[in-house]
């Protein structure tokens, strides 16, 4: 393993970090506009903070200024998931790496950087021609998620560049890893020593280019005890309650009677937390539903919508106009967001990845906009308690141990109706 390479965990050998049990999990918006940022809103970043650490999924232009203005250390920033090469996902993802680099004076922190090919090279090369550093003894790796369908249909855009042998690593650079898919279609990112107890899974979707969505799925977590129905049945027959133990191991316990308790009596079943977090598309493969399947929280772009105000303003629009629209350019809309949500059962659904034309300010005019693409894609969901909301540059949300998702909609914002 190269020096200063991150280490890691053993295959089904979870480390002392990795059997810690996460607290709630926290989710910031750091950009919600599609294509070039507006006044109101930056281009493409989501941010993720479990046990102390950070991931950022995606990167678009003045990430890291949006770190600072939530609040959120850009110095806890460990992995960055990069779901294709348009550049308001990318083009904030070299001022990030040096951000990092510099809030790290003594060195020794690693950035592990995952997206699909031609993000080394991309990186390498920003790097080095802008002369940039991480900082003395800071590095960063990118692991290539390879074999994507649609990198057989680059086209024009791949001259060579993308596969061309390029040289010796940037000098903060360490090797990265190319990653194939399993038989299913989902790519497995291997876990690091010093991760949160969650592993992250990629599957593709369908763009203008090769992309792919993100799952982060917490570690199993064991189901708690009914102690309320358990313990009177321990104390009558003379047990100490010490013997949970043996159930929360799903061991039998046998009493003094001869009776014999099971887990499958008092202990709940385990859970885990699923958070799925798509690139751009206008269509999720069958992989990315099933990974997506049952998740509590779902985050979509809404790139387009047909509201109310364009009928006026369009009379010779529809609604299956402005998505056939999208779609051709590999986008999506409200609907579209609350169809695929209905399908995978997300408990919560994220819009986000909104045209420069839906402002993200807080006035009453531009809530109204923003509750009206909420409305139409609540309208396809159609699944009892799923909440969806629009986000908005800043917007926070919490998912409760229980899968339980409240948000704070941001400076000067009211919390959106679910």
């Amino acid at each position: 393993m190269a020096r200063n390479a991150p280490a890691l965990a053993g295959a089904g050998a979870p480390t002392a970090r990795r059997a810690k049990l996460l607290g709630p999990l926290e989710v910031v918006f750091l950009g919600t506009c599609s294509s070039a940022p507006s006044s109101t809103r930056n281009q493409q970043a989501v941010a993720l903070r479990a046990a102390g650490a950070t991931w950022l999924f995606d990167c678009g232009e003045a990430t890291q200024k949006q770190m600072m203005a939530s609040g959120w250390r850009t110095s806890a920033v460990a992995r960055i998931f990069i779901s294709h090469m348009h550049g308001d996902h990318i083009f904030g993802l070299p001022g990030m790496l040096c951000n990092v680099g510099t809030s790290w004076p003594q060195g020794g922190h690693h950035v592990t950087i995952v997206g699909p090919l031609g993000l080394r090279q991309w990186v390498r090369v920003a790097l080095a021609v802008s002369f940039s550093s991480l900082g003395e003894g800071n590095t960063y790796s990118v692991h290539e998620l390879v074999g994507l369908e649609a990198d057989a249909a680059r086209g024009a855009f791949d001259n060579g560049f993308l596969r061309a042998a390029s040289g010796p690593l940037h000098p903060c650079e360490r090797d990265g890893l190319d990653i194939a898919p399993d038989s299913s279609g989902v790519w497995h990112i291997p876990p690091l020593a010093s991760d949160p107890p969650m592993r992250v899974r990629a599957a593709e979707l369908s763009h203008r280019v090769p992309t792919v969505g993100f799952a982060a799925l917490e570690d199993e977590r064991p189901g708690g005890v009914d102690a309320a129905s358990l313990l009177p049945i321990l104390a009558a027959e003379g047990v100490p309650a010490s013997a949970i133990g043996a159930l929360k191991r799903g061991e039998p316990l046998s009493l003094p009677s001869g009776r014999v308790l099971t887990a499958a009596e008092f202990v709940r079943p385990s859970t885990r937390r699923k958070l799925v977090v798509l690139g751009d598309l206008s269509a999720a493969s069958d992989a990315m539903c099933e990974l997506a399947s049952d998740c509590d929280l779902l985050v979509h772009e809404a790139t387009n919508a047909y509201l109310e105000r364009d009928r006026e303003r369009q009379p010779t629009a529809s609604a299956e106009s402005v998505e056939a629209a999208a779609t051709l350019k590999g986008h999506s809309t409200p609907q579209m967001a609350g169809r695929l949500a209905r399908r995978v059962r997300a408990r919560n659904l994220a819009l986000t990845h909104f045209s420069a034309m839906y402002s993200g300010a807080v006035d009453e005019a531009s809530l109204l906009v923003m509750a009206e693409i909420e409305s139409l894609a609540r309208q396809e969901c159609k699944l009892a308690g799923t909440a969806v909301f629009a986000a908005r540059d800043l917007m926070s949300l919490t998912v409760a141990v229980d899968g339980r998702v409240t948000v704070d909609a941001g400076p000067d914002g009211d919390e959106p109706a679910a």
